[in-house]
């Protein structure tokens, strides 16, 4: 009996060097993907801020690994992130929107290990800090944010003094910032906290329009993504992609005029609900159906890519391949979920990829800013 549990300790323990080698070579993977995708033909852009967005995909798979049991949803959420449009772009381009997403996920990343151990609630609140040196609004609606998962998920914690004490002194640097700006400075609070000048009304209807065009072509995915997290409430993650995607679009839609928001926080948790429905999907048996809504939106969405290569074609080669490969990609996707085919989803992952990387190498890369609205939601 003894040598059969020293055979099966000794097992164990292989495994779990492999598996810690494993999850190695994903991090070292997506980081590289990253920093290629986001660092690659930046011209005159400051590399710094595109350093720092290609980290903040590293750190939603932290993110995730805190919130999965599995590390297949995490690597799914981090893949997602990275192909996301509008994180691709914004963080490419404004060094302010790749720190606000590094230090949002940091503190998140943070606040989830506090649950464990009570010293991370010291880094929770210097990188909460950080946030809200890079913008006030986004500190306070994400540390609130914050608050109420741990209050709804792990109560305890919000009665340990060490866990306030933490957090206090992690936000101290950033109190102090603004007492001095006030005081010192003379600044009125507006300013302060980002409230100086309203939103026109152009921008209080075209937020939830642009969330859904820029969400493309992963928007079916975020839905299925919803709604398995509805269906489990008792799950860390479900409480918190819930919480934090809806707390986020309701302050969105109630100070539209007032507040200068971006939309970017909202992808973070819409990545981790779309990769815990593919990793739901890629284990399931095969028999299972996949819903038809899905392979409906990509061929939907391959049709318009199609189109736009036709358009571009004969004005700019370069914009018609990324759209060729964009079109191609989708179509396959679209193909193998009606096929009841889990490897859709390593093909729409390596497609994205390889039409951003095209698109991002392009000297075209920069004409989605031109548009005012976009530089309106991504860049406050």
């Amino acid at each position: 009996m003894n040598r059969q549990l020293f055979a099966w300790d000794r097992l164990k323990s292989k495994i779990s060097r492999g598996s810690d080698w494993l999850e190695s070579l994903q991090i070292l993977g997506v980081l590289s993907a990253a920093l290629i995708l986001f660092c690659t033909n930046l011209g005159e852009v400051p590399l710094l801020g595109a350093i720092l967005a290609a980290l903040s995909t590293l750190l939603l798979y932290w993110v995730g690994r805190e919130l999965f049991p599995r590390r297949d949803p995490a690597l799914f959420s981090a893949l997602i992130y990275l192909t996301c449009w509008p994180i691709l772009c914004a963080g490419r381009v404004a060094g302010s929107a790749g720190a606000m997403l590094c230090c949002l996920l940091l503190a998140m990343l943070f606040a989830l290990r506090a649950r464990r151990d009570l010293r991370w609630s010291l880094g929770a609140g210097l990188a909460m800090s950080a946030l809200g040196c890079v913008g006030a609004i986004q500190g306070v609606l994400l540390g609130a944010i914050a608050l109420l998962f741990l209050a709804w998920d792990t109560p305890r914690l919000l009665r340990s003094w060490f866990f306030w004490l933490g957090g206090l002194l992690g936000v101290a640097p950033a109190i102090a910032w603004y007492g001095v700006r006030g005081v010192y400075w003379n600044e009125p609070w507006t300013v302060l906290m980002g409230l100086e000048g309203a939103r026109s009304d152009v921008f209080s209807g075209l937020w939830l329009l642009a969330l859904c065009l820029y969400a493309l072509p992963w928007l079916p995915i975020f839905t299925g993504g919803l709604q398995l997290a509805q269906e489990n409430w008792n799950w860390s993650w479900a409480k918190l992609v819930w919480l934090w995607s809806g707390c986020y679009l309701f302050c969105l839609f109630l100070f539209a005029h007032w507040l200068t928001l971006s939309i970017l926080p909202i992808y973070p948790p819409l990545a981790l609900a779309g990769g815990a429905v593919l990793a739901e999907v890629y284990s399931a048996p095969r028999d299972r159906p996949y819903p038809r809504f899905w392979a409906l939106s990509f061929m939907a969405t391959a049709i318009l890519a199609t189109g736009a290569c036709l358009y571009w074609s004969f004005q700019d080669f370069a914009l018609g391949i990324f759209f060729a490969a964009i079109a191609l990609t989708l179509g396959v996707t679209a193909l193998s979920i009606e096929r009841q085919d889990s490897q859709f989803i390593i093909s729409i992952f390596w497609g994205l990829y390889v039409s951003l990387l095209l698109f991002v190498n392009s000297p075209h890369w920069l004409w989605i800013f031109e548009i005012i609205p976009m530089k309106s939601l991504f860049l406050s």
